[in-house]
This record gives structure tokens, C-alpha cells and sequence, in this order.
């Protein structure tokens, strides 16, 4: 309180002047004794006021602290302590995060399971393994609890070590390849809408929107069949599911998640085709004739991807994930094309086709993997994915646990974001850690 300013009417004496030390002292043990007022009231009325000491000086008014001195935070509440010190939350505005948090970089070592000679005989060996290098950014242009918008992207670079039958040199190096091992897998880029449904205690349900999903064709699979583009767009539904509890050590949360897609891709024509290719092939007329397509089978028209999602907390830094995952895919249909015959009438001959050809086939899988977060920088994954086209190459129906593709695979995960924070001297505030693995 300035020199000179009064305080209103006290209890008992007259406006503008101070109450006696001993009369205000008497009057608040009244009040207690006669139990008008609650402590708590009693003291509202003031500590007892203790005799000045000696006049002196008249105080100076205080200067602002130097910015070279940061201020005590002894008698600062622990809850206000960050803002105190914190020059970004000076105001009481939250700590700001990285706007690419969550940004990873995967080393990924595969091996599959004929080549570790686990599981049934196969017809020929066909040794696998290769180590792949995994890129998945993120860029979030809003991130809050409530809501975030961000962009996530993802690109690989794959090595083969054997001599495997699909690619063409052994030891060779393509874009593509992982998370399932070698094959057709093109970079992607998505953006992505989450939003927090309902909460109540541990209890939480989200959404993930992903509108569009943009496959590149980069791979030399894609570049070499005819592949324009691909884009997608997904609906993913996760709910948080208490099971021992916050409190627990163990097993403090399920979430089951649901996601559903449906991915359309552009290409040259209905089936795998290369320009530059010329195989020989003979007409109904004899001749010999070359022709660009590379495989009889037509490329997917509509792809449904279905996929059930289980993510149990073994323990603080432990995390067992598995997919159940169901694509229904029909293909395009291979018309009939009259061939031209100049022995026939007319000059043209009507193929013989398969008047009910089947254009639907389903690709089912199981993913499974325990990830271990051995500190902020990094963590260990280690796991076992099947994922085949039912039925098999043999005509067989292939059991969802095991085919000849089935591997196994060990990723090493760097979080980029958090070794920038490390080396740059300061830590982010994660609302969610399970948010930065969905």
C-alpha cells in the first residue's frame, strides 16, 4: 500500500484511523470465544499488529529487477514456477512444441520366417533379407489437446543382402520396400485432421481423418508397370480403455482402435505394362507379335482397407501392438476385344473368355510387435508380420499367421524431435505420448 492511502472503516473506531493493537487483539478472541465467527473469519480481520519501531528512512521505491538476474522462485508456488522461469510462459501461454514433433527416422532389419527355417516345407528356397531406411515426417500447421491438423509423410530406401527373386540384381538398392519387406511400397504423403471426441477420467475417444492420402509412384516397381498415382482417404477411431489403472505399473491402458480406408490408383492401362518392353508373343494368326504387358493380372480398380488395432501398456516404456488387418480388392475387368483375323468372316474373331472371371481378392494379415522406449531419443521395436493374397500361388488358402512371405523384423527408432531438443538444451511437453505413435 503508497504513503498516505486509507483503508475503509475498520470494525470498531472511526473512518480512516487504525483500531488499537490490544483492541483489535481482544475483539478477534471475543469472536472466537463466543463462536460468531469461524477462524478463518477471525483472521480475516488481521494479524496482530506489532509496535513500530523507530521512524527512519522513508522507502524508496523498488527498481525492476535486472534481465541478467533471473528472479528467486523460493516462495513461488510449484504450479507457477514454470511460468516463472520460463520466458515462453510468461504470460501463462502454454509452452509452444516443435512444429515437425514427432518426426522419425526408422533403421529396420527383415528377415523372413523360410529363411530362418521356421514354418511348413516350401516348394523353393527363396532366401530374404534386407535393411531399410525409413523417413516419417510430420508438420503441424495447428496442435493443441482438443484438435490438430498436421501433414505426415513417409519414404524408404531399401537394401536387399540376398540374392531374393524380387529384385533384379542381388545386393541391390530401391526406393520402397519397407514396412513389409521388399515389393511395391511408394512414398506417401497425407494430411491428417485429429480431433478428441469425448473424455471422462481414462476414458478418451479420438479422430483421425486423412484427407487425401498421395502415393507416389517412385518405386522401381511402380515406375515400371505403369503406375500414375494413387490416392486414398481414411477414417481412424481410437478408444483409450482403462484396464489396471493410471496408478498401476502394468497394464494401465488398452486402446482398440478401427480404421478404414479406400485407396484408388491411376495407371497406364487395366494391366501391368512397361514401354519398353518387347515380348514375343504369337496371334491367332501365327504371327509373332510384340507386346508390352508384363503380367496377365489386372491391377486393382477399388481398394477397402479394413484394420483392427490393438495397443496394450505393458508398462511405462513397454507397448505391445498388434494389427488385424482385412483388404477386400476388386480388380479391373479385362474386356473382350475382338482380334483381328483375316481368315474369318468379317475379318475379326471373338475371344474365348471365362464368362464369370473373378475380379475380387482379398489380402489379410497380422502384425504384432513389442517397442521398448529406451529414452526420449530412441526406441526399440521388435516384431513378426504376415500379409499375403488369399489364396495363395498354389490355389490354397493360406492361414492368417503363417505364409512363405511371413518375416520377422527389428526397427531401431529415432525421434528426431527429441534429439534436436536434447543437443539444443530443452525438453517438449508431450500432452499424449500415445499420440506420437498413431
Amino acid at each position: 500500500m503508497s504513503k498516505g492511502k486509507k483503508q475503509g472503516c475498520p470494525v470498531g473506531g472511526f473512518p480512516g484511523q487504525n483500531p488499537p493493537p490490544m483492541a483489535k487483539a481482544s475483539l478477534r478472541a471475543l469472536a472466537l470465544v463466543l463462536g460468531l465467527v469461524r477462524p478463518s473469519a477471525a483472521q480475516e480481520l488481521g494479524p496482530p499488529v506489532m509496535q513500530p519501531a523507530a521512524p527512519g528512512p522513508a522507502m524508496q521505491p523498488m527498481s525492476p529487477p535486472s534481465s541478467d538476474v533471473p528472479p528467486t522462485t523460493q516462495a513461488i508456488p510449484p504450479a507457477d514456477r514454470e511460468m516463472a522461469t520460463n520466458p515462453q510462459n510468461a504470460e501463462g501461454a502454454p509452452q509452444k512444441k516443435l512444429r515437425w514433433h514427432d518426426t522419425w527416422l526408422i533403421f529396420e532389419n527383415l528377415v523372413t520366417a523360410q529363411t530362418l527355417g521356421i514354418g511348413r516345407s516350401f516348394q523353393s528356397a527363396n532366401p530374404t533379407y534386407d535393411a531399410a531406411l525409413s523417413l516419417l515426417p510430420r508438420f503441424y500447421f495447428y496442435d493443441s489437446d482438443i484438435e490438430s491438423y498436421y501433414l505426415f509423410g513417409r519414404i524408404d530406401v531399401t537394401r536387399e543382402f540376398t540374392n531374393n527373386d524380387v529384385t533384379t540384381e542381388q545386393g541391390e538398392t530401391i526406393i520402397g520396400g519397407a514396412p513389409h519387406g521388399l515389393g511395391a511400397t511408394d512414398p506417401t504423403l497425407a494430411s491428417i485432421y485429429r480431433r478428441r471426441l469425448a473424455k471422462r477420467g481414462d476414458y478418451e475417444t479420438t479422430f483421425f481423418g486423412y484427407l487425401p492420402t498421395i502415393i507416389f509412384p517412385l518405386s522401381k516397381f511402380s515406375m515400371d508397370n505403369g503406375t500414375y498415382l494413387g490416392l486414398g482417404t481414411e477414417a481412424r477411431l481410437y478408444h483409450d480403455v482403462p484396464l489396471a489403472g493410471s496408478r498401476s505399473s502394468a497394464f494401465q491402458m488398452l486402446t482398440i482402435g478401427a480404421l478404414v480406408g479406400y485407396y484408388h490408383t491411376f495407371t497406364r492401362a487395366t494391366t501391368p505394362t512397361n514401354l519398353q518392353l518387347f515380348r514375343v508373343r504369337m496371334d491367332p494368326q501365327g504371327k509373332s507379335v510384340p507386346g508390352d504387358q508384363l503380367v496377365g493380372a489386372a491391377f486393382p480398380e477399388h481398394e477397402l482397407r479394413l484394420t483392427a488395432r490393438f495397443i496394450v501398456e505393458v508398462a511405462k516404456n513397454l507397448t505391445w501392438w498388434t494389427d488385424l488387418s482385412y483388404y477386400p480388392t476388386w480388380l479391373y475387368s479385362i474386356p473382350n476385344v475382338p482380334i483381328a483375323n483375316s481368315a474369318s468372316p468379317g475379318g475379326q474373331v471373338q475371344p474365348t473368355a471365362n464368362p464369370n472371371p473373378n475380379t475380387y481378392v482379398v489380402v489379410n494379415g497380422i502384425d504384432t510387435s513389442i517397442t521398448y522406449d529406451v529414452m526420449s531419443e530412441f526406441s526399440l521395436s521388435l516384431g513378426y508380420n504376415n500379409t499375403e493374397v488369399q489364396p495363395g500361388l498354389d490355389g490354397q488358402r493360406r492361414s492368417i499367421f503363417y505364409s512363405p512371405g511371413a518375416l520377422f523384423y527389428f526397427e531401431i527408432i529415432g525421434h528426431l524431435d527429441e534429439m534436436y531438443l536434447t543437443a539444443a538444451g530443452r525438453r517438449a511437453n508431450q500432452s499424449n505420448r500415445r499420440v506420437k505413435i498413431r
